[in-house]
């Protein structure tokens, strides 16, 4: 049983109510491995090892620890299963009686392995691992030793992501490629896995099944005549034979809708398990019969969590938007938290729940005008509808009522947000679909569009309730303010016209100015603009203010002196009687009225947070004046330079009315005045059951998908079909293993890019060893020599910038390293155990060199991830020179590894320090997987030419001073391959395109689509959403799923790279050097 308790940021406390389940149906457990006979196998589920008889029924569970399990191999004698667990913090390889017992640790490197599977004498284990490997993937297959002195070997020094073992041990299948495409159906390109073999004997490789859609999972067939695999050749992964001596393949299963995933064979027998879909099925391939399910139980008495219990001590909402609104009298305010929707006054404050049912999670709440009703989001995950709450009893107030009458307003099967009521109460407006604001009156659901967006909009009512001002975002990914008419007499009016960022408008209390937020030059600050709505309001406000003062002191020295006490207090009387203002009608001259926009620049600080005060006109803004972010204020009439700071508290959702503030500060409701916070906190109890909850999250999760989805011709029908497929396996036992593969089942079926997604630990924690400080294996920034005999570990390599690689800690090839911290080293298998230490503390080495001259060094060590840079950023320096020798100088070379910021600024540098005296440049973007700066690389490679200057004693050039960067229209080339994917992928495109150079290497990934990225499911994960498609112009195809083909194709072979042979690259070289001498 594994009991998970945490504890958020917000002070929310969870615990659970567990329930005992005397059996349970096992689904969507993973990675199944049969007995060498066939009779048995074992999975995984729940985070632990199982084992069961092939027929399936009660399984039996062989581990039990609070640690992840995964992968069981069964060793050939049937007697022991190998699996990885996470129960030292990494995962490392542990052995089990298959009869149960306690697990032996078997491998102890904080860069794990996965065991494979067996040798057939049974004396190691084929591992998967990651070391010192540079390049884009780093996986190796190893061979791991049972007799821990015997250590471990690497197979061969080429990425592979899966592999095994022929029944004679000589021969190894593995893949390449493939990654993340295990469970997507129908991608067709060069990222497609691949199946290979390696002979032990020869040290060769040979490309078996190399397709443009997926061949995975080899399987050797028990007499090695040939090998079992999983194919996508007929748009679903199914089981398929391959026969060496003929070299032809046969299809065995014939699954139209789910794929055979991961199966795993017999030793010696023809039996095989997989699972497809949420179930694992067998298939004794000596008999002539389709696959049987194997239904399995669990008959442990586990404990299930059913439900949870939660207190929040604040309005967070578990990821969601949140909501807030106050009573006119500021006495009582609705709120939502933890997705259930409460109102509460300011004295008593205990919460009272006005709708909290978990099959919803209810956000926005507003009072009507009256206060008499609540208003409300209820999102139900494939829709969100709006929703009212009235009292029970209207005679007592809000938070006097226990019961509330809750009805539905409306219905449409769309998502909802950004609810809000008109000022004078009679129309609601929200945002739906992707981007929709509708209007619609409040007496019925007869919604209206205002204005369309690619997103969901900002946005703020006029006074009078007959306008809308709008931050809209285009499709050219632009947001401006725009001015919208309720009732569609005037159509939408571009404010702010601008191609920079735009946000966050306001309309002024009295209705005659609209302030917004923008950026207009390259320092990216944002600042407050304004606008008078009418010109002579601002020509006026110049000096209204003084008129006023000056009226007002004369009317006051010249009023009659001899006036009543009567008259007196019946003026008092009425002075203190509040009337209703009567709202003045919104009037806007549209004339030239973007170009009257004011921008409010304060130098060296960036605003944001703006909002006006009720009924003044003072505009409040939070801002990093004075090098700190505080709350500040400034009047209208405006006077340049001037603000008044109002407060150095910072809130959220705000009401400024009088001198105080209403609003949310670190989520807890609060009147702020000046620099005094009046907390209202409370503590609201909620009991949620897990089932819903996890179905609402993944309702979320789908409709995110089926309103942005980049292929808007996908019908209901289909999403419908998609959500009710896999929503009903979730039941209030799924863990987080589960619920993640049906979340990759369900996207599998997109065949899309781009959709990536992580689990939060709020749901599931995530069990961690209470080391104190963990230990793990250092890296001491050097490559050694396997093939060494000697006593000590041999140096092959010094890594450039590594810890060794400095004046006084430097070490030399061929050197021998004696013992590490005093510890003598026998040998390269001995070397892990040595190197298990805190990361953070001095290494001492003992070093001998080909003199057997001794010394010690002390060095700081680095971590495996940095070694991998160190390597890869070697290999790039090689290449540069490789290409600068064998060019005669005449050629540079540049690598751009992400198309971001940092490498955009390496590249305008390289680009001029590499390409200085050169001819040509190779750009090597392989393995680049995208980012955002393509098209400002390509301004750099092509200008429009319209002249060239000559300068006095000069020659013919163009200043560099006129473009604002650095440019070269010299001749190039450019290498990618199958990693390369997303911007760096459309910077390919656009080079063939516009026939800048020549394309060298793999047609690439076939992955081109614009994301959002964090978007939340509750507090259950976040994902992104894969929203724009990208299309060539040549032929209008999409670039998704047709990558960018080479005018040379090469394709590497495996070994070559980290052997220093690049077949592109000399390719590369040869069509570039052809280039320049054109």
């Amino acid at each position: 049983m594994k009991t998970l308790k945490y504890i958020t940021m917000c002070t929310l406390i969870s615990s659970y109510i567990f329930i005992a389940h005397a059996r349970e149906r096992i689904q969507l457990a993973a990675i199944p491995s049969p007995s060498p006979d066939g009779s048995k196998f074992a999975f995984v589920w729940r985070g632990d090892i199982w084992t069961s008889g092939i027929e399936g029924g009660n399984a039996h569970q062989l581990t039990r620890h609070p640690a992840e399990e995964h992968w069981p191999s069964w060793s050939p004698d049937g007697k022991r299963i190998a699996f990885s667990s996470k129960r030292d913090g990494s995962w490392n390889i542990y052995i089990v009686s298959s009869s149960g017992g306690q697990p032996q640790q078997l491998t102890n490197h904080s860069e794990g392995y996965t065991p494979l599977e067996w040798f057939p004498d049974g004396k190691s284990i084929l591992a998967k691992y990651r070391r010192d490997y540079g390049g884009f993937d780093t996986n190796r297959l190893a061979r791991v030793y049972v007799d821990k002195e015997m250590g471990e070997e690497l197979l061969f020094d080429a990425s592979a992501q899966h592999g095994t073992i022929s029944p004679s041990g000589e021969k190894i299948l593995y893949v390449r490629e493939g990654t993340n495409l295990l469970y997507r159906k129908g991608y067709r390109g060069t990222r497609a896995p691949q199946i290979w073999m390696y002979d032990t004997i020869s040290k060769k490789h040979k490309s078996i099944l190399h397709e443009s859609y997926g061949c995975f999972s080899p399987l050797w067939k028990p007499d090695g005549s040939g090998f079992y695999y999983t194919s996508e050749e007929d748009g679903c992964y199914n089981l398929w034979e391959w026969k060496f001596e003929e070299s032809t393949s046969k299809q065995i299963t014939f699954n139209k809708e789910d794929s055979v995933i991961l199966p795993r064979i017999a030793l010696k027998k023809d039996i095989i398990v997989f699972r497809s879909l949420f179930d694992f099925y067998s298939i004794n391939l000596k008999v002539s019969k389709p696959p049987s399910k194997i239904n399995l139980w669990s008959n442990n008495d586990q404990l299930i969590q059913d439900s949870r219990r939660r207190w929040y001590d604040s309005a967070w909402n578990n990821e969601a938007r949140q909501g807030i609104d106050w009573t006119d009298d500021y006495l009582e305010f609705t709120f939502s938290a933890g997705g259930d929707l409460w109102v509460m006054d300011t004295v008593l404050r205990k919460p009272k729940l006005i709708c909290g049912d978990t099959s919803s999670h209810e956000t926005e709440a507003v009072f009507d005008k009256k206060n008499e009703t609540v208003w409300f989001i209820r999102d139900f995950g494939d829709r969100a509808e709006i929703w009212n709450a009235k009292r029970k009893e209207p005679s007592r107030h809000w938070f006097d009522n226990d019961n509330f009458i809750l009805s539905r307003f409306s219905s449409t099967n769309t998502n909802k947000n950004r609810l809000n009521i008109s000022p004078d109460g009679k129309k609601l407006s929200f945002c739906e679909g992707t981007g929709q604001l509708m209007v619609t009156p409040i007496a019925e659901y007869k919604p209206r569009q205002i204005i369309s967006s690619t997103v969901f909009p900002n946005y703020d009512w006029s006074p009078d309730s007959k306008w809308l001002c709008v931050q809209s975002k285009d499709s050219n990914d632009n947001w401006d303010i725009w001015i919208a008419s309720i009732n569609g007499e005037q159509e939408p009016y571009n404010l702010s016209r601008d191609p920079h960022w735009d946000g966050s408008p306001k309309w002024s209390h009295d209705g005659r100015i609209i302030s917004f937020l923008g950026k207009r030059d390259r320092t990216d600050e944002t600042d407050i603009h304004y606008v008078y709505l009418v010109p002579d309001d601002e020509r006026v406000s110049n000096h209204s203010e003084d008129r006023t003062k000056a009226i007002n002191k004369i009317n006051l020295s010249r009023s009659p002196k001899n006036k009543s006490i009567e008259e007196n207090k019946k003026s008092s009387l009425n002075s203190n009687i509040k009337k209703e203002k009567e709202v003045e009608r919104v009037v806007i001259d549209f004339d030239n009225l973007f170009k009257r926009v004011r921008r409010i620049k304060y130098l060296n600080s960036a605003e944001s947070g703006i909002f006006w005060k009720k009924d003044e006109m003072k505009l409040a803004f939070i801002s990093d004046l004075n090098k700190q972010n505080s709350l500040y204020y400034i009047s209208f009439p405006y006077e340049k330079g001037e603000y008044q700071k109002l407060s150095n508290t910072i809130g959220k959702i705000p009401v400024w009315e009088n001198s105080s503030i209403h609003w949310l500060v670190d989520n807890i409701p609060c009147k702020t005045t000046g620099d005094r916070n009046e907390y209202y906190k409370f503590k609201s109890y909620q009991t949620t059951n897990r089932q819903k909850y996890l179905r609402l999250g993944f309702k979320i999760f789908w409709r995110n998908l089926r309103d942005f989805f980049h292929e808007s011709e996908s019908v209901d029908e289909k999403w419908n079909m998609l959500l009710q497929k896999y929503i009903k396996s979730i039941s209030e036992s799924t863990d987080q293993n589960e619920y993640y593969r049906l979340l990759k089942l369900m996207t599998g079926e997109l065949n899309s890019s781009h959709i990536y997604f992580d689990l939060s630990e709020k749901i599931w924690s995530r069990w961690k060893p209470n080391h104190g400080w963990k230990s793990q294996t250092i890296h001491l920034g050097l490559l050694f020599d396997y093939n060494y005999e000697g006593q000590g570990i041999r140096i092959s390599k010094v890594l450039p910038d590594g810890p060794c690689n400095h004046p006084k800690t430097r070490a030399y090839s061929k050197e021998v390293i004696k013992s590490i911290n005093g510890k003598s080293i026998a040998s390269f298998k001995d070397l892990s155990s040595h190197l298990n230490l805190h990361i953070e503390r001095d290494v001492e080495l003992e070093i001998s060199d080909p003199n057997e001259v001794i010394r010690t060094i002390s060095i700081k060590p680095i971590n495996y991830t940095n070694a991998r840079e160190l390597i890869q950023n070697d290999r790039l320096e090689k290449n540069k020179v490789f290409v600068e020798k064998n060019s005669e100088h005449r050629i540079g070379y540049l690598h751009v590894s992400r198309m971001n910021w940092e490498n955009l600024e390496k590249f305008e540098t390289e680009l001029f320090s590499t390409g200085y005296n050169k001819e040509g440049l190779i750009i090597d973007v392989r393995n680049n997987l995208g980012g955002f700066t393509a098209d400002r690389m390509l301004e750099m490679l092509i200008r429009p030419i319209h002249s060239y200057t000559i300068p006095r004693n000069g020659s013919k050039s163009y200043p560099i001073g006129y473009l604002g960067k650095y440019y070269w229209d010299k001749p190039i080339v450019v290498l990618c391959n199958q990693n390369t994917a997303s911007n760096g992928e459309i910077f390919c495109h656009a080079i063939k395109q516009l026939k800048r150079g020549k394309l060298i290497g793999v047609t690439t990934s076939g992955s081109v689509i614009s994301v959002y990225t964090n978007e939340k499911f509750l507090d259950i994960g976040s994902m992104s959403i894969p929203f724009r498609s990208w299309f060539k112009i040549s032929d209008n195809k999409n670039m998704e799923l047709n990558g960018a083909v080479p005018d040379y194709v090469e394709w590497t072979k495996p070994g070559e790279i980290p052997s220093g042979k690049d077949r592109q690259l000399e390719k590369a070289l040869e069509v570039i050097m052809k280039e320049t001498r054109k």
